[in-house]
């Protein structure tokens, strides 16, 4: 074989690399999970596939047996569809269900293979484009083919996760990519047979529509677990960023209020990014909080009234007027407690009137954050405070 499309084999072979690594963690995390199990025989085969059929050549010669390569290599490759069919057996049926019909699966495919070995040996192959065991090839991975289509569009709109329906979205791209690759291969050998020669373009097409379809189809497996990890490693950046532009505000509100953290630290464990980066945003938030219940006393209702009165006069927008109010009504309170006056107003009363929409903690911190920026530049507040 002439390894023309070399580069998207190796990229191919990388992708399978790394959604097997995917695939192990999630093996150990669930171990008794079918679906997972699948998937990795489905990349593991798809990765033998594309090693065997880049050796194709020097398999032949080492053995002497014209196009054994190739057989080998469509043995692996009918693996992995017996493995995706193992993996839609236990997507669409509960596991017990799925535990009774993987047997079949794999029944069949053991089946397929005696035939096609069969056929090999009856009929002994001079080139690929005239192996009578490859008709055979494509009707099974024909059927997967367009069950992987329809399995993917209609999972696809039945999900409500993200990543999940986008992976079988792409599976589905990559099915049709596939059956495209074995309408051009059975093309091949009818018109062989018919007596024309194929022309040297054929290789390197079968080659790029081999190597796409199974790429596109490999990245759809990969996306559901990959993007949650993906999630999980943005949030992480986000509540690190979140925590650090905190800092500022916490450190004022703590040194004004005399207050120290509530939660402490644990001790004896390493720092994670991944695990630590939301405790210690929550940790920072419920630190400034327990700053603002510290000045609560303090709090005068007509430096609310005042700064409210000034920034309708500014015209600001809804998004900086809450912000700007509470940064306002906070600066009045650490004056007045720094100059010694007693607490005069209804200790009961939260400092936050106009904490606009925090429903998540990132929300609330980004909340803090447009309070923490008003503190420092705000028109209605910098006459009272320097932070």
């Amino acid at each position: 074989m002439t390894p023309d499309p070399i580069l998207l084999i190796l990229l191919t072979a990388s992708a399978c690399g790394t959604v097997l690594a995917i695939k192990a963690r999630d093996i150990m995390r669930d171990p008794d999970n079918g679906m997972h199990r699948a998937s990795a025989l489905f990349v593991g085969a798809i990765l033998a596939t594309m090693m065997i059929w880049l050796e194709s050549d020097a398999i032949d010669q080492h053995t002497h047996i014209q196009t054994l390569g190739i057989l080998l290599s469509d043995l692996t490759a009918m693996l992995a569809v017996c493995a995706s069919q193992i993996w839609f057996v236990y997507l669409t049926t509960p596991t017990e269900i799925a535990r009774r019909r993987t047997p079949l699966c794999c029944a069949g495919f053991i089946g397929v293979v005696v035939v096609v070995v069969a056929l090999f040996a009856e009929f002994p192959p001079t080139s690929a484009n005239d192996a009578r065991y490859r008709y055979l090839f494509i009707c099974y991975v024909f059927v997967s083919g367009v069950a992987a289509v329809v399995f993917g569009f209609r999972y696809a709109a039945l999900t409500a996760k993200p990543w999940l329906r986008m992976g079988f979205r792409v599976i589905a791209l990559g099915g049709i990519a596939v059956i495209a690759r074995l309408a051009f291969l059975g093309y091949v050998l009818v018109t062989a047979d018919l007596g024309h020669p194929p022309r040297p373009i054929y290789v390197i097409v079968d080659g790029l529509l081999t190597v796409t379809g199974l790429l596109i189809v490999i990245i759809g497996m990969a996306l559901p677990s990959a993007g949650e990890f993906l999630e999980v490693m943005l949030h992480a950046y986000r509540c690190h960023r979140a925590d650090r532009r905190l800092s500022a505000l916490n450190q004022h509100l703590t040194s004004a209020t005399g207050t120290t953290s509530a939660v402490p630290l644990p001790i004896g464990r390493e720092w994670n990014p991944l695990r630590d980066a939301e405790f210690r945003l929550c940790r920072r938030v419920v630190d400034i909080r327990d700053a603002q219940l510290a000045l609560r006393g303090y709090a005068d209702p007509r430096a609310r009234q005042l700064a409210t009165e000034r920034s309708d006069a500014l015209g600001l927008p809804d998004h900086e007027r809450g912000p700007m109010i509470e940064a306002a009504v906070i600066a009045a309170a650490i004056r007045a407690k720094q100059a010694g006056e007693p607490p005069q107003h209804n200790t009961t009363m939260t400092l936050l009137a106009e904490n606009g929409s925090t429903d998540t903690l990132l929300e609330e911190a980004s909340w803090l954050e447009h309070v923490g920026r008003a503190l420092r530049s705000s028109e209605i507040v910098r006459p009272n405070v320097e932070v």
